[in-house]
């Protein structure tokens, strides 16, 4: 599977991921465990927890980005070094004739 096609997968998969997270309904029975917990133990825990919840989709979203832009990089110097080698060919193409 191509690259850029793995790219758009991951970013469609994430976008999904994100609707149906604010989509769906919230877990009824969360409340009832934060109740048994003695929130003096696991309020450090929880805090972090939930912000990661809110970033990791920022972060993926970044990241995918930044992994898309990469290939696309690669493949503008690959098509530019394979265009500069055509065009060298040419000249020397030339040479050769003009010699004969």
């Amino acid at each position: 599977m191509p690259r850029w096609l793995r790219a758009v997968l991951a970013m469609a998969a994430l976008i999904t991921l994100v609707v149906l997270t604010n989509v769906l309904p919230s877990n009824p029975y969360a409340w009832i465990s934060e109740q048994g917990w003695r929130m003096g133990r696991f309020v450090h825990f929880n805090s972090l927890a939930q912000w990661l919840g809110w970033l990791w989709p920022f972060l993926a979203f970044c990241y995918v980005m930044w992994r898309f832009e990469q290939v696309s990089l690669t493949r503008h110097e690959r098509r530019k070094a394979a265009a500069a080698r055509r065009e060298a060919g040419k000249k020397e193409r030339e040479k050769e004739k003009e010699v004969v």
